[in-house]
């Protein structure tokens, strides 16, 4: 919930050759919170967002994260930068009022500046490798990325600080 609307990414995938699943897209839902006050099934047709490729055919993918910041949300996103499939972490922002509509949301920048050109959103880092989802909380004047990091004995959850809402480092 952001403000007085649900707000819902999804990423759409399709089966590759090799048996796993490649992002083609995301998009977003954003309703207000009051049509969950009926007892009916509530069915919205999402909004697709522009693609962007990170890598080959590999988009970056927004909605992994949200953190509701006032006037701003601060949408992150996730992309593949090589062969191997290695994730970095992306940012957006846009006014809160604005969140479905894309022409409305900038970028973060290399420079740490704020673009409204997709094209120019920058990784956050060149080390962090963000989980597919993920949450952004504040506590004690400190912002947490917190997520599951996973392994072959099933992995660990982990929170990743910083004093920023872009400068999570492993």
């Amino acid at each position: 919930v952001v403000g007085s609307n649900v707000v819902k990414f999804y990423w759409r995938n399709v089966p590759t050759a090799d048996g796993w699943w490649q992002e083609t897209n995301s998009a977003v839902v954003v309703t207000p919170a009051s049509t969950l006050d009926t007892a009916s099934v509530i069915s919205v047709t999402p909004t697709s967002l522009p693609v962007r490729y990170t890598f080959g055919s590999h988009p970056l993918v927004w909605g992994a994260a949200l953190y509701d910041a006032g006037a701003y949300v601060y949408v992150y996103g996730t992309g593949a930068v090589d062969a191997a499939k290695t994730r970095r972490l992306y940012v957006a922002r846009v006014p809160k009022a604005s969140l479905a509509s894309f022409s409305a949301w900038t970028f973060r920048t290399a420079t740490g500046t704020w673009s409204a050109s997709q094209a120019d959103a920058a990784p956050l880092s060149t080390t962090f490798e963000p989980s597919f989802s993920f949450d952004v909380v504040s506590r004690n004047g400190r912002y947490w990325l917190i997520q599951h990091q996973p392994s072959l004995s099933g992995g660990a959850i982990v929170a990743h600080g910083s004093t920023s809402l872009f400068g999570f480092t492993p």
